[in-house]
C-alpha cells in the first residue's frame, strides 16, 4: 500500500505538491467556539436532561499558493512515521480529495476471526522530549475527566454490543483491556472490546454494526440523539466526512471500519482540516481548544517541515551549491541518486549523503551505474539521477543514455567536469563533456563552477527545465564544472597559491522566494505531463473502427508506464489480444489474451489496435504489414516516431491508461468468445518438455519459472524470446522489464537490480533471466546485485555463448566464413561460480528441469539473492525448431488428377468435401469432368481433421481455408466445396477475393450459437445424421449403405475428440457473400439449402430428385453443372482491389517546400517547380506538386515561394487538423480544410491556383495514408482502375507520332486542313485544340473546311468569347457553331464561367476537359460528377505539371474515369530524364497507358 501511495504521490506531485501556506482561518475562531464552549458544558451540567458528553469540532483553512495534492499530504506524513489508518477518497473527474489518518476503528468483523472494536476517547499532546512525553502519559491516566471520557464511550458501545448479544448475532463478549495510544502529535486512552459472530447472519452484517455503533460518544456525544442536535445547533459549518464512517466491505472477508477523524478535505489550493473535542463535567475551556488545535497539527504538521538548506552551514561554494541543487532535485521527486565515486563529483556525493530524503546507491562502474539509473526510473516513473566524476566516467554512460533515449525512460546525469580553463589543454581527466550525449539527450546544461557570483535561483530555474524535459521522456544531462575545494573545507584553496574562498550569500541567495526556504516545493512548478487524455473525437472514432473491422486483434507491447493499465475496458470486447511479455502479467493473463500466441495460426486481420511498443513477435509483423488500419496508442516522446513496419495508418499520443480509461468500446457488447479453445495451453508445455527429456532447454526454463515469478526482468537476445513465446499461464507475474529499446545486451543485470527497487520487506523476490555473454556485458552488476535491498534470483541461462546468431542466414556457411570464430561468442572458459561468489552472491548450477523447478522454488520462497546457473544445450535453434515440428499440423492428404499432360492444363480447380469425408468423395465427379474439360487439372483434397495421423491446434475455418491454400501446390482458379467443404471453400474466397467457388449445398450466414455436439455411439451417431430433413430419404434409397458405410470408418479412424472438436470449432460461422460469378448448387429434396438458394445473389442450379447428397446419387449431373460453370469463369471473373476504410483527423505538423528548376520544351518558358510536403504527427506524409504557370494565370513563381514561407511558418507553430471527409470530394471539406489553412498562414489561395492544387492532393494523400485507400469511397462502386490510357500532345501540326494513338493537336493559330487529314491518317482519334482563340467566321470556316477529316473526335473551345461572358451564353454559341460545322465541342476555358448544374442537356458538347492544377482537385470532382449526369465524356488534362503532379493526375483520372476516357497526361515527354527521375520506369507503361499503382509507389519514395 505504501508503495502504491508513494506512485501516487510522485506522479501528482509532479504537478502539485505541497506548496506553502498563505492564509490560515479557523472556523469558528476561539472566541467563537469559547461562546459555543460554554453554551454546551452548561447544558451537561444542567441536571434537569441526560446530556453527559457533546463533542464540538472546527475547520481550520489552509490557503496554500497553488493547488495541492491529498496525496501528497498523506505521503508527507507517512514520511513522518504518523501512525493510523490512511485514508484516501477522490470521486471520478473532481478537483477535491478526502484525507484521513485516525486512529480510531470503528470494528473489525469475519465470521473465522470473529468481532473487535475500541473505545478512543481521552487526549493528551506528545511531549517534546522522551521524558515529558512519560509525564504527560501519567497525566492522562491519572485524569479523572478524560476517565470520564473514555468511560462515557466506552460504554455506550458495551451497551450496544450487549443488545446485539441479547438478538443472537454476538456472542462471547470481553472487555479485552486498557492502554494509552501514542499518535504522532496527541496520546489518547483506548479500552479494547471482542466477541464472536453468530454464523451466516448474512450480508446484513456490516450496515447492523454501523448503524449501531455509529456514531460513537467519542465523536459525537452521548445520549446521542441529544448530542447531535447540540450539535447542530452550535456549529456553523458542515462536518462533510470528518468523523464519518469509512472501511472496506467484502462479501467473503468480512469487514473493517474506522472513524474518518484526523482528516481533511483538499479542494485546488485550500486544505479544510477538522478536529474535535469532547466536553464533560470537568472539562476546561482552553485545554479543549488547544486539543483541538493539536488535532489538527495532525494535518498542519505537513507544512512545518523547513527546507533543508542552510547557507550558514555551508563551508564553501561548491558544498552551498550542490546542497541547493540536490535539494531541489528532492523537491522534485527525484530522491533517487546513483553515484559513482569520484573526486570531481565530491560536493555532489556529499549533498546527497546529507540530505535525509536523498536515497543513495553507490557504484563502481559507471556503465553499471547508467543501467541501475534505468530500471529504477523505469519502475517508478520518475527520473533517476546519476553522478559521475569527470573524464571516461561520463563517456560509460552512453550504453545506459542511448537505451533511456529509445525507451522513453526518464534519467538525469549530472557530471562533474573539470573548468573551462582545463579543457583542451592536456590536464588530467579533462574531456569535452559538454552536449557529449548528442541527440541522445533531450536536453543538456552546462554550468560554470560555482563561486562569489553564482546566483542559486538562476541555476535551479535552469535545472527544472532538465528535469521537466525528462520527465517527458528521455535524458536530462546536466555538466557543471567545480574548482576546489572540492571537500567540505572552508578557508584556504586547495593548490591556489594561498587564496582564501569568497562566498557571498547575498548574492547566492538573492532573488530567492521565501517559499523555498519555508516549505518543500521546488523553485518553479514543474511543467504538467505532456500527455493530455485522448479526445472522445478520438475514441469515438476508433470505437466504431473496431466495430466495423470484420477481424480486429489487439496487440500489446511495452506500456512505458511504471504501474500497469487496467483493461477493463476492453472485457467487454470480443477481440484476442496477442500479448508481448513487455506487457506484464495484467495483460498476459487477460481472458482474451490468445496463449502460446507465437504457435497459434494467426487468422487474416484487417485492423490492429496496438497498445504500447514494441512488441517481441516476429509471427505479428505480416498482421501489421497487411492490415488495412493499424492504430498505435503510445506515450510518444519528443519528435519520437514509431513505425517499424509502415503500417501504422493512426496514433493516439497518450498514455496506456489514460486511452484505457477514457475508451468508449463499441456497442452492443458480444458475448465472451474462448479465444483459447484449442489444446495450446496443454500442447504447447507438454511438447515443450517431450521434444528434449533429458536436457534442460531454454523454453523449458520459461516453463518452471510459470508457477512462481512475479516481477520479471529479462536479458535481450534469445532469454526474452523465450519469455515472449513459452511464458503464459503464470498466475503471479507482476510487473516485465527488458532493456528493448537498443535492445543491447548489456547492464542487463544493473538495471534488473533498479526495475526490483523499492521495494517493501514482505514482497517476494525479483526474477531476471541473463544470458552468459550478457553476464560478461555486467560483471560489475554483480556487485550491484550484491547490495540490492530487494532479493534477486538470476536464472543465469549458460548455453556456451548465446547462441542466437545460429539463427542468422550466416551459420550456414559455418567454417569458409569463421563462423565459429567470429560469431559464436563461446563462454566455455569461464567459471560463473567462482566469479559470482567472487562478489558474495549464492551460486547454484543446474542441468535439468526437475532441478530448475526446485531451486528455483525454493529461491522465490527465501530472502537472499541468488545466482542459478542453467546449463542448457549450446543449440537453443534444434530446440526451438523441433517444438515447432511437433506442434505443426501432418500434411494434408492430397490427389492430382490430369485430363493431359501437366503442362498443358489450362485451368486448376481445387475440390472440398464435406464433414467426415475424403478426397474420394469427388471421384466419380471428376471422372465425368475429364471427360468434358480435357485441358484441366483437378485437385481433391483431404480436409484436416479427416485422418487419423491428423493432431492440429485448431479447426476453426480460418485456419483450415489457410492450411487448404498453403498446401495446395498449383495456383488455384476455382473452388468447389461440398457442405461444409463449401464454407471452406467460401473463407477462401474471404481471403483471396479473385477466386470463383462453387458451392454444393453449404450454409453461407453466420451461426450465432455453436450447438455441443457429442457423437457417443458411432453407428447410432450416423443413423440420426443421415435422418436429417436435408437428405431428403436417403436412407430408403440404394446409396446409403456404401454412404453410411464410408461415414462410420472415417469416424472411428478419427476418433470421437477429434470429430466433436471439428463439428464445434469449425461451426463458428461466418456470414459470406457470394458473387454473380459463383455458383450455388442445392438437392431438390434439400429443404435446407434450397432456402439458402433462393436467397443467394450468385448463379444457381438445382439437382433433381436428390436430396443433400449430391455427389453420392447425382456425380454425373453435378458434373454437367460444374463444366458449365467452369466454361463461363474465365470470362466473368475478375478480381476485385476495392477497400473502404474510415480515419481518423489527422493532425498536420509540418510543411515543408522544396525547389526544383524543370526546363519545358515545345516553346515554353523556364518554370519553377515546388514540390510540397505536409507531414503529420504519426509520421506519415503527403507531397504535391505547385507549377505557376502565367499563360494559364497571374501567378508567379515569386508568389508562390512567399506564400509557402508563411504557411510553412503557420504550420510549424501550431498542428492544424485534416478531417477524414477531405476524400469523399462532395462534402467540400477538401475546400474548407485548404482555406483554413490559407486563412491561418495569412495567404489568399484564391490567387494561387497551382499552389492550392498542390495543398489539395498533399492533403489527399497525407489523409489517404499512402495507399490511397480511402479516396475509392467516392466512386459510388469502390472500384479503381489500375491504369489510365493518355493522348499525345501534338504543339505544332506535322510532329506527329506514328502508331494507332489517341493524338490531341493545337489549332488554336488555324492550321491548313491537309495538314490535320495527313495527321488523322497516322492516328486513330485526333482531337483538336483551339484554346478559345478564334472568332466566329473563322471558327466556323475552320470547322466546316474539316469536317469532312474522319476520326475528329472534339474541338476544345473552338470560339473566342470576352472574359464575362457567362456560361449560359457561351454554350448556346458553341451549340450553334456545332450545328453549322458537323463537329462536337468540348468544354475548357469556359467552365469557369458557370455550372453544369443548370443545364439538362448541351447540344453538341461531347466532353468536358478538367485540370485539377488549375482549378483544384475538389472542383474537379464536382464537375467531373455533373457532367457524367449530362453524358458526357470526362477527359483530365494536366497543365504541364511536373512528374509529381502527373502522378497525382494519373490516380485521380482512375477515379474519375468510366472505362473509356483517353486522357491529358503527355506532358512528361517534355521533360528530361534529370526531371522526371524514376517516374518513367515505375508509371509509364506500353501501349500509352499509365499505372496507377506505379503512380502511387512513385509518390511514396518522395
Amino acid at each position: 500500500a505504501r508503495r502504491r501511495m508513494e506512485d501516487a504521490r510522485r506522479r501528482e506531485e509532479m504537478m502539485f505538491g505541497v506548496d506553502c501556506v498563505e492564509d490560515v482561518q479557523t472556523k469558528p475562531g476561539r472566541e467563537e467556539w469559547g461562546g459555543m464552549f460554554r453554551d454546551a458544558i452548561n447544558t451537561i451540567k444542567d441536571e434537569s436532561n441526560d446530556v453527559e458528553k457533546v463533542v464540538l469540532a472546527a475547520r481550520t483553512s489552509i490557503k496554500c499558493a497553488s493547488p495541492i495534492s491529498g496525496i501528497s499530504i498523506l505521503s508527507k506524513l507517512d514520511s513522518l512515521s504518523r501512525r493510523g489508518y490512511y485514508v484516501y477518497l477522490r470521486p471520478p473527474r473532481s478537483n477535491s480529495s478526502f484525507i484521513s489518518v485516525t486512529p480510531e476503528r470503528l470494528f473489525k468483523s469475519d465470521e473465522e476471526d470473529g468481532f473487535f472494536t475500541e473505545s478512543l476517547a481521552g487526549t493528551r499532546p506528545r511531549g517534546r522530549t522522551e521524558e515529558e512525553d512519560e509525564e504527560m502519559e501519567r497525566e492522562l491516566r491519572r485524569s479523572e475527566k478524560d476517565k470520564l471520557e473514555n468511560g462515557i464511550t466506552t460504554d455506550y458501545i458495551w451497551e450496544e454490543l450487549k443488545g446485539l448479544e441479547e438478538r443472537g448475532i454476538m456472542r462471547e463478549l470481553q472487555r479485552v483491556g486498557k492502554g494509552v495510544r501514542k499518535l504522532g502529535t496527541v496520546m489518547h486512552l483506548v479500552e479494547s472490546m471482542s466477541g464472536s459472530i453468530t454464523p451466516s447472519y448474512g450480508s446484513a452484517l456490516t450496515s447492523t454494526l454501523i448503524s449501531t455503533l455509529h456514531p460513537t460518544p467519542a465523536v459525537c456525544g452521548r445520549p446521542r440523539n441529544d448530542a447531535m442536535g447540540i450539535i447542530s445547533e452550535l456549529e456553523k459549518f458542515d462536518r462533510g466526512l470528518y468523523a464519518g464512517p469509512l472501511g472496506i466491505v467484502s462479501r467473503d472477508k468480512g469487514s473493517e471500519f474506522v472513524v474518518g477523524i484526523r482528516s481533511a478535505v483538499v479542494k485546488d489550493d485550500v486544505v479544510y482540516a477538522y478536529g474535535g473535542a469532547g466536553i464533560v463535567k470537568g472539562s476546561k475551556e482552553e485545554e479543549e481548544w488547544k486539543e483541538i488545535q493539536g488535532k489538527i497539527r495532525a494535518i498542519r504538521e505537513v507544512w512545518d517541515v523547513k527546507s533543508r538548506f542552510e547557507f550558514g552551514k555551508c563551508r564553501n561554494n561548491n558544498e552551498a551549491w550542490a546542497t541547493g541543487v540536490i535539494e531541489e532535485l528532492v523537491r522534485r521527486g527525484c530522491d533517487n541518486f546513483v553515484i559513482s565515486p569520484g573526486s570531481r563529483n565530491t560536493p555532489l556525493t556529499l549533498a546527497v549523503h546529507n540530505n535525509e530524503r536523498a536515497k543513495g546507491y553507490s557504484v563502481v562502474d559507471e556503465r553499471s551505474a547508467g543501467f541501475l539509473a534505468i530500471g529504477i526510473a523505469r519502475r517508478s516513473g520518475v527520473p533517476a539521477v546519476v553522478i559521475t566524476s569527470s573524464g571516461t566516467a561520463v563517456a560509460n554512460l552512453m550504453p545506459a543514455v542511448v537505451e533511456a533515449h529509445m525507451t522513453n525512460t526518464p534519467v538525469l546525469i549530472v557530471t562533474a567536469d573539470r573548468p573551462e580553463e582545463m579543457i583542451g589543454k592536456g590536464c588530467n581527466q579533462a574531456i569535452f563533456q559538454n552536449n557529449i550525449f548528442g541527440l541522445y539527450a533531450s536536453s543538456a546544461l552546462s554550468l560554470p563552477p560555482p563561486d562569489a557570483q553564482t546566483v542559486l535561483k538562476d541555476d535551479l530555474v535552469d535545472i527544472g527545465k532538465v528535469v521537466d524535459s525528462a520527465m517527458d521522456g528521455g535524458v536530462g544531462h546536466i555538466n557543471v564544472g567545480f574548482r576546489e575545494n572540492l571537500a567540505p573545507d572552508s578557508g584556504e584553496i586547495r593548490g591556489g597559491g594561498g587564496d582564501f574562498e569568497v562566498m557571498d550569500e547575498k548574492t547566492f541567495m538573492s532573488n530567492l522566494h521565501p517559499h523555498w526556504t519555508t516549505s518543500s516545493l521546488p523553485i518553479s512548478q514543474p511543467s504538467p505531463p505532456s500527455y493530455p487524455p485522448p479526445p472522445p473525437s478520438t475514441l469515438s472514432a476508433i470505437s466504431s473502427l473496431l466495430h466495423s473491422a470484420s477481424n480486429p486483434i489487439i496487440v500489446t507491447g511495452d506500456f512505458r508506464s511504471p504501474s500497469p493499465p487496467s483493461f477493463l475496458s476492453l472485457s467487454n470486447l470480443n477481440i484476442p489480444i496477442y500479448s508481448s511479455i513487455l506487457s506484464g502479467g495484467a495483460v498476459r493473463n487477460h481472458p482474451n489474451t490468445v496463449v502460446f500466441a507465437e504457435h497459434s495460426p494467426l487468422p487474416p486481420v484487417d485492423l490492429v489496435l496496438q497498445l504500447g511498443h514494441p512488441i517481441i513477435s516476429t509471427k505479428l509483423v505480416p498482421a501489421l504489414q497487411n492490415s488495412t488500419t493499424h492504430i498505435l496508442v503510445l506515450p510518444f516522446g519528443p519528435e519520437e516516431t514509431i513505425d517499424p513496419f509502415s503500417s501504422v495508418t493512426h496514433t493516439v499520443n497518450c498514455t496506456i491508461q489514460d486511452f484505457l480509461s477514457n475508451f468508449l468500446p463499441p456497442q452492443p457488447p458480444q458475448p465472451p468468445i474462448d479465444y483459447n479453445p484449442q489444446p495450446l495451453s496443454t500442447l504447447v508445455p507438454s511438447s515443450v518438455l517431450s521434444t528434449s527429456p533429458h536436457t534442460l532447454t531454454e523454453p523449458q526454463i520459461m516453463q518452471s519459472l510459470a508457477p512462481y515469478v512475479h516481477d520479471l526482468f529479462i536479458s535481450n537476445s534469445m532469454p526474452v524470446r523465450d519469455a515472449d513465446s513459452f511464458l503464459y499461464n503464470a498466475p503471479n507475474l507482476g510487473a516485465v522489464g527488458v532493456n528493448r529499446g537498443a535492445s543491447g545486451i548489456d547492464g542487463v543485470l544493473s538495471s534488473a537490480v533498479g526495475f526490483g527497487t523499492p521495494a517493501d520487506p514482505d514482497t517476494p523476490p525479483l526474477t531476471a533471466v541473463i544470458g552468459d555473454v550478457a553476464l560478461t556485458h555486467d560483471i560489475g552488476g554483480l556487485k550491484v546485485l550484491s547490495e540490492s535491498e530487494r532479493p534477486v534470483v538470476v536464472i543465469l541461462v549458460n548455453n556456451d555463448g548465446g547462441q542466437i546468431f545460429n539463427f542468422l542466414p550466416i551459420a550456414k556457411h559455418g567454417e569458409s566464413v569463421g563462423f565459429e570464430e567470429f560469431w559464436t561468442t563461446r563462454t566455455s572458459g569461464m567459471d560463473f561460480s567462482k566469479i559470482v561468489s567472487g562478489f558474495g552472491v549464492d551460486h547454484i548450477k543446474v542441468d535439468t528441469y526437475e532441478d530448475l523447478v526446485e531451486e528455483y522454488s525454493n529461491a522465490m520462497s527465501g530472502q537472499r539473492s541468488i545466482v542459478i546457473e542453467a546449463i542448457v544445450p549450446s543449440d537453443n535453434v534444434k530446440a526451438h525448431r523441433d517444438i515447432k515440428k511437433s506442434l505443426l499440423p501432418k500434411p494434408l492428404p492430397t490427389k492430382i488428377q490430369f485430363s493431359r499432360s501437366y503442362n498443358n492444363a489450362s485451368k486448376t480447380v481445387l475440390f472440398l468435401h464435406g464433414f467426415m469425408g475424403s478426397s474420394a468423395d469427388f471421384d466419380s465427379t471428376i471422372s465425368h469432368l475429364k471427360e468434358i474439360l480435357p485441358d484441366t487439372r483437378f485437385i481433391s483434397m483431404t480436409l484436416p481433421g479427416h485422418f487419423s495421423s491428423d493432431n492440429r491446434l485448431s479447426y476453426d475455418l480460418e485456419s483450415i481455408a489457410t492450411d487448404v491454400w498453403a498446401a495446395v501446390p498449383h495456383n488455384i482458379d476455382e473452388v468447389v466445396g461440398y457442405s461444409m467443404g463449401g464454407r471452406v471453400a467460401m473463407e477462401m474466397k474471404r481471403q483471396h477475393p479473385y477466386i470463383n467457388v462453387a458451392v454444393l449445398g453449404g450454409a453461407t450466414e453466420i451461426r450465432k450459437e455453436v450447438p455441443s455436439i457429442t457423437i457417443g455411439d458411432v453407428d447410432e451417431f450416423v443413423d440420426n445424421w443421415y435422418s436429417s430433413a436435408i437428405w431428403g430419404g436417403v436412407k430408403d434409397r440404394d446409396c446409403f449403405d456404401r454412404m453410411r458405410k464410408k461415414r462410420v470408418a472415417s469416424l472411428k479412424s478419427v476418433g470421437n475428440n477429434v470429430a466433436e472438436r471439428f463439428l464445434r470449432e469449425s461451426g463458428n460461422r461466418k456470414d459470406y457473400d457470394l458473387s454473380p460469378t459463383d455458383l450455388y448448387v442445392a438437392g431438390e429434396l434439400d429443404e435446407k439449402y434450397m432456402r439458402v438458394l433462393d436467397a443467394v445473389p450468385s448463379t444457381t442450379a438445382v439437382v433433381s430428385n436428390v436430396g443433400h447428397a449430391v455427389l453420392e446419387e447425382a456425380p454425373a449431373e453435378v458434373a454437367m453443372i460444374l463444366s458449365s460453370w467452369l466454361d463461363l469463369g474465365d470470362a466473368v471473373a475478375t478480381p476485385n482491389s476495392a477497400v473502404q476504410m474510415d480515419h481518423l483527423s489527422f493532425q498536420a505538423s509540418s510543411l515543408d517546400p522544396e525547389i526544383t528548376e524543370t526546363f519545358v520544351r515545345a516553346n515554353l518558358v523556364q518554370r519553377t517547380a515546388f514540390t510540397v510536403k505536409i507531414g503529420s504527427t504519426s509520421g506519415v506524409f503527403g507531397v504535391g506538386e505547385a507549377s505557376p504557370l502565367n499563360l494559364l494565370h497571374p501567378e508567379s513563381a515569386e508568389d508562390v515561394e512567399k506564400a509557402l514561407i508563411q504557411l510553412s511558418s503557420s504550420v510549424s507553430s501550431a498542428t492544424f487538423s485534416i478531417p477524414p471527409e477531405v476524400l469523399r470530394f462532395e462534402s467540400g471539406a477538401l475546400t474548407r480544410a485548404v482555406d483554413e489553412l490559407g486563412d491561418r498562414a495569412g495567404v489568399d489561395l484564391c490567387t494561387l491556383p497551382s499552389l492550392r492544387a498542390a495543398l489539395e492532393s498533399a492533403m489527399l494523400m497525407l489523409v489517404g495514408e499512402r495507399d490511397f485507400v480511402g479516396m475509392v469511397t467516392a466512386r459510388n462502386d469502390g472500384t479503381l482502375r489500375n491504369e489510365v490510357r493518355y493522348n499525345r500532345l501534338i504543339s505544332q501540326v506535322g510532329s506527329g507520332f506514328d502508331g494507332g494513338r489517341v493524338v490531341k493537336v493545337k489549332v488554336g493559330g488555324l492550321v491548313d486542313v491537309t495538314r490535320v487529314d495527313v495527321i488523322a491518317e497516322r492516328h486513330d482519334v485526333v482531337r483538336l485544340d483551339a484554346n478559345g482563340q478564334m472568332e466566329w467566321e473563322e471558327s466556323v470556316e475552320f470547322g466546316k473546311s474539316i469536317a469532312q477529316v474522319d476520326k475528329i473526335e472534339y474541338v476544345e473551345e473552338p470560339l473566342k468569347f470576352l472574359d464575362d461572358t457567362e456560361l449560359g451564353t457561351r454554350v448556346q454559341a458553341l451549340a450553334d457553331w456545332s450545328e453549322l460545322t458537323g463537329l462536337e465541342y468540348a468544354l475548357d476555358e469556359s467552365l469557369a464561367f458557370g455550372s453544369l448544374d443548370e443545364f439538362e442537356r448541351l447540344e453538341g458538347c461531347g466532353a468536358v476537359i478538367l485540370k485539377p492544377s488549375l482549378i483544384g482537385f475538389e472542383k474537379s470532382w464536382r464537375l467531373g460528377q455533373q457532367a457524367k449526369r449530362l453524358g458526357l465524356k470526362v477527359i483530365v488534362t494536366s497543365c504541364f505539371d511536373g512528374p509529381v503532379g502527373l502522378a497525382h493526375l494519373t490516380w485521380f483520372s482512375a477515379l474519375l474515369d468510366d472505362g473509356q476516357g483517353v486522357h491529358g497526361l503527355s506532358t512528361f515527354d517534355r521533360y528530361g530524364e534529370e526531371i522526371l527521375g524514376g517516374f518513367v520506369d515505375d508509371v509509364l507503361l506500353v501501349d500509352d497507358e499509365l499505372s496507377v499503382v506505379g503512380a502511387k509507389k512513385w509518390l511514396r519514395k518522395l
